[in-house]
């Protein structure tokens, strides 16, 4: 299974952990940006990684919420290419409001709290 992950890049410790436990299953096959964008066209990757994803992961924070990247990523993967995703919160405390809060409504998602992973 093809799986991306969106990000903040201010959130890229806690994404970097929770990529390694999911490496961990290798029935996945996992694209991320830190590791795998090594051309001068980052969103030409990043647009191709989301059309070949059977799933999306969103690593929700209110940094993600506020970046005009992550907003791009999900409002091509969600509204245009209509995938299935599952909204991860990475920290307990935060919750989805405005654009993101529209866009992730009704599915199931997965809160984590201060402990790693």
């Amino acid at each position: 299974m093809h799986v991306m992950v969106s990000y903040s890049h201010a959130d890229s410790d806690f994404c970097h952990q929770f990529v390694d436990a999911l490496q961990k299953d290798k029935r996945l096959d996992i694209w991320v940006d830190f590791a795998y964008c090594h051309t001068e066209d980052l969103w030409e990757e990043i647009g191709e990684a989301i059309e070949k994803a059977d799933l999306l992961l969103f690593l929700m924070s209110k940094d993600y919420q506020d970046s005009k990247s992550c907003r791009q990523e999900v409002m091509y993967a969600k509204d245009s290419l209509k995938k299935r995703f599952i909204p991860i919160y990475v920290k307990k405390e935060f919750t989805a409001t405005g654009w993101l809060g529209v866009r992730i409504v009704g599915p199931q998602y997965i809160r984590f709290g201060k402990k790693t992973i």
